[in-house]
């Protein structure tokens, strides 16, 4: 008898116990809007219906608490997907450190390049450049000889005749001979002023063929 009521006694203040899951507080900034604040709702209307003890108030606290459970596990997963891996952080440390390497590199290269272009840049300072000589023109007693001889042929003979054409076959003979000559050495002055004293020469002839054309058959040979 007394084993009963000892039993009773005990049933009796568990029912005026608020459960463990009663009163504690869950993260609505977590939770989803909707569906958390029903099963608060509905768990808060589960106790006052059935008392905080009851099966209904129970299984509704637990709806909630599964709840709170879902949305934490979301959220982690959520921040924790843009963390790396123990393995990509080793790979992105080494690639890093290669692109390092490769910048020191280029950059040692860089400064050893500006180091030689300034030990040329005071190389070419310190030369002194000798002032070119003033000489008088070469000449070419041969092709002033032939020059003259053909002016005199064509004007003695005309522009047309045998004595002209031959006489002006030789000064473009010299004449061509003289500037190849003067064009295969070296570019010097004295070369260029007999290379153009040649040319002149050749353009003398060239309007002396001109007129022997016009002469013959008009402007329309041209």
């Amino acid at each position: 008898m007394k084993l009963t009521l000892s039993l009773l006694l005990v049933g009796s203040a568990a029912a005026f116990q608020q459960p463990a899951f009663v009163g504690r507080k869950f993260s609505r900034s977590v939770l989803s809007a909707s569906a958390a604040e029903e099963a608060i709702a509905a768990a808060e209307k589960a106790v006052e219906k059935y008392g905080s003890a009851s099966p209904e108030a129970a299984l509704a606290w637990e709806t909630v608490e599964e709840i709170d459970s879902a949305d934490n596990s979301a959220a982690y997963e959520k921040n924790s997907a843009n963390v790396m891996t123990d393995d990509e952080l080793r790979k992105a440390t080494e690639e890093f450190q290669a692109n390092l390497d490769v910048v020191k590199r280029l950059t040692k290269d860089l400064k050893d390049h500006q180091k030689h272009m300034n030990s040329v840049a005071k190389e070419m300072q310190a030369l002194k450049l000798a002032a070119p000589e003033n000489r008088p023109a070469p000449k070419s007693p041969e092709l002033d000889a032939a020059l003259s001889r053909a002016k005199r042929m064509s004007a003695e003979f005309g522009n047309t005749s045998q004595e002209a054409r031959l006489a002006w076959e030789e000064v473009e003979e010299i004449a061509s001979s003289g500037l190849e000559n003067a064009m295969g050495e070296d570019m010097t002055v004295e070369c260029l002023v007999e290379a153009a004293e040649h040319c002149l020469a050749l353009e003398e002839l060239d309007r002396f063929i001109n007129y022997e054309k016009i002469t013959e058959g008009g402007l329309s040979n041209f």
